[in-house]
């Protein structure tokens, strides 16, 4: 992982406020929405491609899983624990009642086994778009241009999701943990962020 924060509504990086007692970044929000998640990576020692997969889903097996796993220990929305459930009618069949959209549930960010800690992964990580590359990325360098905000630490990949009504950060602090997955299978580090509401 190259690169993990947020960027403001415009594509700018905001630099954090300073660092937990465990090193954890701080980054500061007037309010819990209107903003965007940001994860970049590259390859690893492995050779292989960041996967893409942001929704890889089994209700009955819990080690399927997204390439991107991201969770929050705190309910974002109305923590809704229905998957993906984003809005909008379903592809399939067009013509019946619209989803409601629902928020994220809370999670332990330990990544464990289990099903609901993958519908928490799936849940998160199916509302972000995948970027590869800088200029179709979702943010910006300090002159207005499109880059990647990890540039610098060699990104090759970057997963962009928007902070709106229904993914609603709440008062105080939300850690978030995520961590890749390459195309064959290996895992990356996993870090973390806090983002701090009033």
């Amino acid at each position: 992982m190259t690169y993990f924060g947020i960027a403001n509504a415009d594509g700018r990086v905001p630099t954090p406020i300073g660092n937990d007692p465990g090193g954890t970044p701080i980054f500061t929000r007037g309010t819990g929405f209107g903003f965007l998640f940001v994860v970049e990576g590259r390859r690893g020692t492995s050779g292989s491609p960041v996967g893409q997969k942001v929704f890889n889903y089994d209700p009955n097996d819990s080690t399927v899983r997204p390439d991107l796993q991201i969770l929050t220990d705190t309910a974002l929305g109305d923590g809704s624990t229905a998957v993906c459930d984003t809005g909008g009618l379903p592809q399939a069949t067009p013509n019946l009642t619209p989803i409601p959209a629902g928020g994220v549930p809370a999670s332990a960010l330990t990544f464990g086994p289990g099903q609901a800690i993958s519908d928490a992964m799936n849940d998160l990580a199916c509302r972000f778009d995948v970027h590869e590359t800088a200029d179709r990325a979702c943010t910006l360098d300090s002159g207005g241009n499109f880059a990647f905000a990890g540039k610098d630490a060699g990104s090759e990949i970057q997963f962009c999701g928007v902070a709106t009504h229904t993914l609603t950060l709440r008062s105080g602090d939300t850690k978030l943990s995520a961590q890749l997955v390459d195309a064959a299978g290996h895992l990356g580090d996993r870090r973390s962020i806090i983002i701090r509401v009033p």
